[in-house]
């Protein structure tokens, strides 16, 4: 663990934590951070950032800044470095956030990822970051990237503040959007709330699932202990292979570090108390399964599977949303959020939705140069493209 003193800013010290054990040991004082903060989220958990790094962490280094004022903890930044490279074969130092996906083939596509905070320090721990930064307290790099942020949450705003006002190059990117339902007390008064094509469509689709069922029967299952969540997890690892293949893909579960990451991180949701693994069976056969995440309140939708040897009317995806939410609203959760990405059935659920935003710092370097260059030339290839293709299709 490498200290840093004070900074300037309201007095805050820093520590770089390199070392997993020295990690391990922060553990409870990083769950209490979080508990502290404006809105803890569960991918911002150490369960989340620790198991990921077990999995995820070869050819990475730890560099969590640790944000103190006096004795007391006020910020975490869950860094870690690697090196990338970049086309045609830049290589580039970056520092990034532990448990993000980072843009590999298997990540756990981690959200509502950042900074944490202690409530009311936001703007003093983005300082402090910030500046940190720019002193190369989290050792060398060439660029930092935070990926899928809350584009609403208490650090953005203070965050893009402190970094422009202490480094040249920062871009704010929303990547993506996560769909989100308030959810009232029960399902007919969501019905209530949505326009009456919408509500006829949800009442038509469980009416055709409730035909198919017929005499056989369904039942909502849900893991309540360690053998029911291993046996949960094998239902929706194969029901989520069955889905993709139906496309030609393998799905996310065909890579053996992502699978050996969430039967981790269920077990510790399970152990707290978090874990809201769902399945839905037909005459005891599984055909749908939903793996969530609860937290203060809130629901987060992970991951799905079902079987598709159903009639095309059986819309069994949808019915297990419709099971979802109702379970939800009956133990008076407050939040179901759809988390990040466009499918196209999130918009028939709600319309409501939160920005997820990437930011990226680079440090103005030959590297940096390079890259952006050869970016624009792209850019202006592929216009030029367009064009000679557009007058080309013009001619008589």
């Amino acid at each position: 663990m490498l200290h840093v003193g004070p900074m300037n800013d309201r007095a805050l010290g820093i520590e770089v934590v390199a070392q997993f054990t020295d990690l391990q040991r922060l553990e409870p004082q990083w769950r209490a951070l979080i508990e502290a903060s404006a809105r803890p989220e569960p991918m911002q958990d150490p369960a989340w950032a620790m198991t990921w790094w077990k999995h995820y962490g070869a050819r990475r280094e730890l560099a969590v800044g640790v944000i103190r004022d006096g004795g007391d903890l006020v910020g975490l930044a869950p860094m870690c470095r690697r090196t990338v490279i970049y086309w045609p074969g830049i290589s580039f130092r970056r520092l990034e956030l532990m448990g993000a996906s980072g843009a590999e083939a298997d990540g756990v596509c981690g959200e509502y990822l950042g900074l944490i905070a202690r409530v009311g320090r936001e703007a003093d721990v983005a300082a402090a970051f910030a500046t940190a930064l720019a002193h190369g307290r989290f050792g060398p790099w060439d660029e930092c990237v935070l990926e899928q942020c809350d584009g609403n949450g208490a650090m953005m705003a203070p965050l893009i503040d402190a970094l422009k006002a202490r480094h040249a190059r920062v871009t704010a990117t929303a990547s993506s959007q996560a769909y989100y339902v308030p959810l009232p007390a029960d399902w007919d008064s969501y019905l209530q709330s949505l326009p009456s094509k919408r509500r006829n469509w949800f009442r038509r689709t469980w009416k055709e699932f409730l035909a198919w069922v017929g005499d056989d029967g369904f039942a909502l299952e849900r893991a309540r202990d360690l053998d029911g969540m291993k046996k949960g997890m094998r239902i929706l690892a194969d029901l989520h292979t069955e889905r993709w293949r139906s496309d030609g893909q393998s799905g996310a579960f065909s890579s053996a570090r992502f699978t050996a990451f969430h039967h981790e991180f269920a077990a510790a949701q399970l152990e707290a108390g978090q874990l809201d693994l769902l399945w839905l069976t037909v005459g005891g056969e599984p055909v749908a399964a939903h793996y969530s995440f609860v937290r203060d309140g809130k629901a987060y939708f992970y991951q799905s599977g079902r079987k598709m040897a159903v009639p095309a009317n059986v819309r069994l995806g949808i019915v297990m949303f419709i099971l979802a939410l109702q379970d939800a609203m009956a133990r008076g959760l407050k939040e179901y959020d759809f988390l990040g990405g466009d499918s196209a059935y999130k918009p028939y659920f709600t319309s409501q939705t939160r920005p997820l935003v990437d930011i990226r710092i680079a440090r103005p370097t030959l590297r940096e140069t390079t890259l952006q260059t050869l970016r624009r030339a792209v850019r202006a290839a592929r216009q030029l493209s367009v064009y000679v293709e557009g007058v080309a299709n013009r001619r008589p």
